[in-house]
């Protein structure tokens, strides 16, 4: 959860993530758009909570601890990173990322699809398959939904900025598709990746070989 102190007032509720369920390491999908004014002080205070319901009410979920920064100190480092703490006691570490989308708010809608994966384990056990875009830094882009029992996945579209694929020169990234089986417990099964080239996903239809199984791309 994030909350921010706008001047004058205490803190408020500005947003939530998604729920990620029976995972150590979560990455967060839902992004959060926050105006910078760099002439304030944008206090912000990032609260984790372990769900324990379906309940909208933090009492009825578990506190992990907090962290307190300014919206400055992010968007000076890009990535910013500090320790969750409660009660004096470090619970973990949350990463954060920025991007200016003050500019080119264009988006690619990108459809994929995957045939003939495979996942260790029972030979004929299917998959609960998801796929992640990510950048050469390995920072997650976007990530589709999670499908069930099916080695032919055909995934919802997605939407990509524009802006993502290109560095501050113009130059397109090179980016990494990797192909995950669903595991409640977190460790997700690596399924499949390969590298490719921002610019091939403006080129779709287009096919890639994901290991063992092929990794299709169209618009």
């Amino acid at each position: 959860m994030v909350f921010n102190h706008p001047f004058g007032r205490g803190w408020q509720e500005y947003a939530r993530t998604e729920t990620q369920r029976d995972v150590f390491n979560p990455e967060f999908h839902n992004k959060i758009k926050i105006h910078y004014c760099f002439e304030e002080e944008q206090k912000l205070k990032f609260q984790m909570f372990d769900t324990d319901s379906c309940s909208h009410s933090l009492s009825k979920h578990t506190y992990v601890g907090k962290v307190q920064c300014t919206l400055a100190d992010i968007v000076i480092v890009q990535a910013y990173s500090a320790d969750i703490m409660l009660n004096g006691v470090k619970r973990g570490q949350l990463i954060i990322t920025v991007t200016d989308v003050s500019h080119n708010r264009e988006e690619l809608e990108l459809f994929f699809s995957a045939s003939h994966l495979r996942k260790s384990g029972l030979a004929f056990s299917l998959p609960d398959p998801f796929l992640e875009i990510l950048s050469s830094k390995k920072t997650l882009i976007q990530r589709t939904t999670l499908l069930s029992n099916t080695k032919n996945p055909v995934w919802p579209s997605v939407c990509v900025p524009f802006r993502v694929l290109r560095n501050n020169r113009g130059d397109y990234r090179q980016l990494t598709l990797q192909c995950y089986h669903y595991c409640k417990d977190g460790h997700h099964q690596l399924l499949g990746e390969t590298e490719i080239h921002a610019r091939q996903l403006l080129e779709a239809p287009s096919s890639f070989p994901l290991k063992k199984s092929v990794i299709l791309i169209f618009l």
